[in-house]
């Protein structure tokens, strides 16, 4: 698996445990659809200034997004 994986299972993981619809998570970070759209299915690597956005719609700390992502990285690596 790689991290571009790891973040798309995260980004979607959580986005649905907040009942958040792509669309919501989109006018919440001001990411366009398609941006949203490839980071939860790995087909655009994220980039830093877009953690904030993302992690402060979903309710949490970047800190604790990069945190679940590598956590769902290692758990692969298993």
């Amino acid at each position: 698996m790689k991290l571009a994986e790891a973040f798309g299972l995260v980004l979607k993981r959580e986005r649905k445990k907040k009942g958040l619809s792509q669309v919501r998570l989109i006018e919440m970070t001001g990411l366009d659809r398609r941006t949203i759209q490839q980071y939860e299915s790995a087909q655009r690597t994220l980039i830093l200034q877009n953690i904030q956005r993302i992690a402060k719609a979903l309710d949490m700390s970047p800190g604790t997004l990069v945190n679940l992502v590598f956590d769902e990285f290692e758990n692969h690596l298993e």
